[in-house]
């Protein structure tokens, strides 16, 4: 194979490494994250113990 040949296919294989690491790392970190809830939705035993922050609009 020619050069420019050999150097392009190792291009495209370096980026489709990398946008599939970066795909992998998006469904990992997206499983992971929580839902915000609201105070009102959450009983007392729930807040029993932990900061609140509220915010006033």
């Amino acid at each position: 194979m020619s050069l420019a040949l050999n150097l392009f296919l190792s291009i495209l294989r370096f980026f489709s490494l990398s946008r599939y690491i970066r795909l992998s790392h998006l469904r990992k970190s997206a499983t992971t994250m929580a839902t915000k809830k609201s105070v009102g939705d959450l009983k007392e035993a729930d807040l029993k113990g932990k900061k609140v922050f509220v915010r006033v609009i």
